[in-house]
């Protein structure tokens, strides 16, 4: 093997190594020292704003937090009975026949919200069901961008 080929294949594994050895600490940090949590984006249903791949900042919040426009991470009612996290955008909210709130969500690449959507559709969002929402800088989301994709990959 020629010496260039071997130094780009070494050079690419120490870029690998670098990229899970700062995801793994920067989880662990997160989750011991802060009430922030780190999530991965595991699907393609909020390009452009998240990419599959990218790690979110989150963090755990009350239903009257949550605003019009706010990225959540809810449990998904129709995943069962694995456990699902979809990461969605908030586009409405609503009040039940107790004043409890719903939030109707949708992700920035579908055309349908989540409780219209064409195949098995979730119901408004309870309280219940919220995990947390993505923290972000004015409209901007917190990410390390496809990061997560040696996550996923695993």
């Amino acid at each position: 093997m020629h010496w260039k080929a071997k130094n780009t294949i070494c050079s690419i594994r120490l870029v690998y190594v670098i990229a899970l050895l700062t995801t793994g600490i920067i989880i662990f940090v997160t989750m011991a020292v802060s009430p922030f949590s780190l999530s991965i984006v595991g699907s393609k249903s909020m390009n452009p704003t998240l990419n599959e791949g990218d790690i979110l900042l989150w963090m755990p919040v009350e239903m009257n937090e949550i605003t019009v426009g706010d990225i959540v991470i809810y449990k998904s009612y129709t995943c069962w009975p694995d456990e699902k996290m979809i990461v969605h955008r908030v586009v409405e909210i609503r009040y039940d026949g107790n004043g409890c709130v719903l939030l109707g969500t949708r992700g920035d690449a579908n055309s349908w919200v989540d409780q219209e959507r064409p195949h098995l559709s979730e119901p408004y969002i309870h309280n219940d069901h919220i995990v947390g929402k993505v923290v972000c800088f004015g409209s901007q989301p917190v990410k390390i961008p496809f990061v997560g994709m040696i996550g996923l990959w695993f």
